[in-house]
């Protein structure tokens, strides 16, 4: 199994233009731990995974079984899933943006509810 889950990691790491070093970075974790992972000596990847698939932009259930496990596309479940992996991405003041933005367009709803 582990194979299969860091040929995804890689593919994925490849196709986001991110290296081995970028992930190790974000987890804090040395080239060691990483090789232990990959050769199979460890799992301890697994408590890392959620980490792992939010920097891949995928979901867990597809690193570690290569299915998508989420909200169909086109679901308000998988909208607010992609909201929010865009506004994790921004920098604090753009984040604050988009709520007040957010904020503006629900009371000019509410308005034109009215």
């Amino acid at each position: 199994m582990s194979e299969q889950v860091f040929e995804r990691i890689e593919r994925l790491l490849d196709d986001h233009g991110k290296s081995q070093q970028n992930l190790l970075a974000v987890l804090g974790m040395n080239r060691s731990t990483y090789s232990n992972w990959k050769l199979g000596k460890s799992k301890s990847y697994l408590k890392h995974i959620d980490e792992i698939a939010e920097f891949l932009e995928v979901s867990p259930g597809y690193l570690l079984r290569g299915i998508e496990d989420g909200p169909e596309e086109g679901t308000k479940a998988a909208v607010e899933d992609e909201m929010l992996r865009v506004f994790r991405k921004l920098s604090p003041n753009k984040q604050e943006c988009v709520i007040q933005v957010a904020r503006t367009l629900m009371s000019e709803g509410l308005e034109n509810e009215e």
